[in-house]
Parts: structure tokens; sequence; C-alpha cells
């Protein structure tokens, strides 16, 4: 997921909305712990994060591709 996009999703939501990220149990983020979370890693310098299991990730382009 696109960091900056999925905080532009966020901006018209009110913090204790629901939002569409989950922590790493499962859990229902709201939209507060959602953005906290998001900034965290734009400080990191990511530009994009996960939205599932990858094994060949990068946080500047995604996931850059699978054999199978």
């Amino acid at each position: 997921m696109n960091i900056a996009g999925g905080l532009r999703q966020m901006e018209n939501m009110r913090r204790t909305t629901k939002s569409f990220m989950t922590d790493d149990n499962g859990k229902v983020l709201n939209v507060g712990e959602a953005r906290d979370i998001l900034y965290l890693e734009l400080q990191k310098g990511h530009r994009v994060v996960p939205v599932g299991e990858c094994d060949n990730f990068c946080y500047e382009k995604g996931c850059l591709g699978h054999e199978d």
C-alpha cells in the first residue's frame, strides 16, 4: 500500500472511526492508530508497506515479484 495514499484516504475520517488496517493480531485499528503507524513508516524512509505476506518486498517499490 502506498503510505501517502493511505493517509489521504483517512484525511476526512474521524480519529475514532475504524480504519482499513489491522495489527499483527488481527485487531482493526482506529484511524488515529493507523495514521500513527503510517507516519512511523514514513519516518523510516518507507514509501509503501506490504498488505500481506511477501518474501520479496521493497519498502521503496513494493513487491518485486515472485517466480510462482
